[in-house]
């Protein structure tokens, strides 16, 4: 929209001309000019129509006398033409007219920067919140007296400004088009700055809309890199991620910026842009739970929250509260995890220390043994503690002799066992024991109790048995006959005793400290199982387990299951 297409600009008229006179000025205008006799009728018939006329004289100059009105035409014309001209005396626009003069002089501002844009905006958004449409409708009128016309009604003056404002907005935005996407932005800021300030500027508001309209798919485009961006830093916390989503976040919040701001002064969070920062923020700050909760980078997900904040704690209250929460949060279990660490290599150096044994076997030639944290060496072979899958020891009596017992310790890995046998020398027997005890009975436990919790069913000796129960043996007379297997559970009434008591429920005995028994009666007869302390590896884990369990239920009675154990021990 500009001067030189407004019908009275295009007919040389004035607002007080009647029907008359306006038909014969555009026949003879017509005449001299055919080539533009098809808009010159066109604005003919706009000027003698009532209804049509109406957005034509809001887009004049009302109130202004004719002679004026000639003085600012000759100033545009030479304006246009490039032509020295003639300054306009302001003080003769009022309203309405002064209005439309910012807005035709807008197209043809050299501007240096975008700051002039700013305030030659507001400057015409001023203008048009000081119309007085009651004023105007009476300006209109009377020049419509005048000419002959009939009265133009309130309504219609105000419906027709309205449009005015849409058809002020286009052409504003006409030569916003011009800028470069970092000028347009920062105009776009400066104006919200004032907007902010005056939320009654109606043009403004309209800017603000047009660019949330024209710049939401490139924000669209932004937010899915940053989405996918902040995915994958979930499994890859690398600091290259970390700067890209910080750039692109940046990127983000320069387009985004202006429109949350004036989301911000109208007193709404429902706009388009709020939604998508919304969205955004959620997302990412899911991301960094999600590295705590999930992958159990702590540090990664603080660090990820440090950068939400940066962006985000500025846009809303909410946000801010919940960034400096979760901020808080991750500080304080980064802390508890530092004191757990700490008190882990505390445990860790005490359970180090121990373990560590060294002695010797032999008078003559000697046999090393040596337990450290690192593994076990016997005979100058080096076991690791983490690949030894078994342990078993005990004790027996040499062949048609009651001399003093004998002790055997063996471990095994999936390649081999080892043993360590020695006399009778109990306190020694001991001291290894316990070290061996430390070393590898919790390793050792966890491992069965998370084998049976997956479903496996194991054997120690003869003894078969899976996570909810024993397989045992029905006794035969005869040894050689087929025996029975019946399955009991491991919550059924048990006893864990050490001798040979005929007991007429599920017990666990013990027999001469060499062997672990389980036998149980019911109405069907006897059923048996066992296995060597001494023979067979891991015997004296699985009684530990048991009499674990068993003492478990005394407190807790709905444990079903060895593997409860596991959660009992967490």
């Amino acid at each position: 929209m500009n001067i030189f297409d407004n019908p009275f600009y295009m007919l040389g008229v004035s607002a007080k001309s009647n029907r008359q006179q306006i038909s014969s000025i555009a026949e003879e205008k017509i005449f001299l000019n055919e080539n533009e006799s098809k808009s010159l009728n066109e604005a003919r018939n706009i000027l003698i129509i009532p209804e049509k006329r109406l957005a034509a004289e809001i887009r004049w100059f009302p109130g202004v006398s004719d002679k004026n009105i000639g003085e600012i035409i000759d100033y545009f014309a030479k304006l246009k033409a490039d032509q020295p001209r003639n300054k306009i005396n302001m003080s003769v626009l009022r309203s309405a007219a002064l209005l439309n003069f910012a807005v035709y002089i807008f197209r043809f501002h050299n501007f240096v920067n975008v700051s002039q844009i700013a305030k030659s905006i507001t400057a015409i958004d001023q203008c048009f919140k000081a119309v007085s449409l009651e004023s105007l409708c009476t300006v209109i009128n009377r020049d419509r007296l005048e000419a002959g016309f009939t009265m133009a009604k309130r309504p219609e003056v105000e419906r027709e400004f309205n449009n005015y404002r849409l058809d002020i907005v286009k052409t504003l935005n006409e030569t916003l088009s011009t800028l470069s996407k970092e000028e347009y932005t920062k105009l776009v800021e400066e104006l919200t700055e004032i907007y902010a300030g005056d939320t009654d500027l109606l043009i403004i508001s309209d800017l603000l809309d047009d660019y949330e309209l024209n710049i939401m798919p490139e924000l669209e485009r932004r937010k899915n890199e940053i989405i996918t961006i902040a995915a994958n830093l979930e499994k890859y916390p690398s600091e290259k991620n970390f700067d890209d989503l910080s750039s692109k976040l940046e990127k983000w919040q320069e387009l985004s910026k202006p429109l949350i701001s004036a989301s911000k002064s109208r007193g709404i969070d429902f706009s388009d842009t709020y939604k998508q920062a919304e969205e955004i923020f959620y997302t990412v700050r899911d991301n960094a739970i999600n590295l705590h909760n999930r992958f159990d980078k702590t540090d990664d997900a603080l660090k990820l929250m440090r950068v939400i904040k940066k962006y985000f704690a500025g846009i809303s209250d909410r946000f801010a509260k919940k960034i400096n929460r979760d901020i808080d949060d991750l500080q304080e279990l980064i802390r508890l995890k530092i004191e757990i660490e700490q008190e882990e290599d505390k445990r860790r150096e005490e359970w180090a220390k121990s373990i560590e044994y060294e002695t010797e076997f032999g008078l003559i030639f000697k046999d090393k043994l040596q337990i450290s944290i690192d593994g076990i060496t016997w005979k100058g072979i080096f076991t690791p503690l983490d690949s030894i899958t078994g342990i078993s020891w005990g004790w027996g009596q040499v062949y048609k002799s009651y001399a003093s017992p004998y002790y055997t310790i063996a471990f095994q890995t999936q390649k081999k066992i080892m043993k360590i046998e020695f006399g009778s020398n109990v306190k020694k027997f001991s001291v290894i024991i316990e070290r061996f005890w430390r070393a590898l009975a919790e390793v050792l436990i966890t491992k069965i109790l998370k084998q049976l919790k997956n479903g496996e069913i194991l054997s120690i000796g003869n003894i078969k048995f899976n996570d909810y129960g024993v397989f045992l043996k029905k006794k035969k007379l005869l040894p050689l006959l087929t025996s029975e297997e019946r399955f009991f559970h491991w919550d059924e009434k048990m006893l864990y005793i050490s001798n040979h008591r005929h007991i007429k429920y599920f017990v666990i005995m013990n027999i001469m400290y060499n062997y672990l028994a389980i036998h149980a009666d019911n109405d069907y007869g006897k059923y048996f199982a066992e296995a060597s302390y001494m023979n067979d590896m891991n015997t004296h884990i699985l009684e530990f387990i048991v009499s674990k369990f068993l003492e478990a239920r005394k407190t807790n009675p709905r444990m079903s299951k060895l593997s409860d154990l596991l959660d009992a021990k967490n």
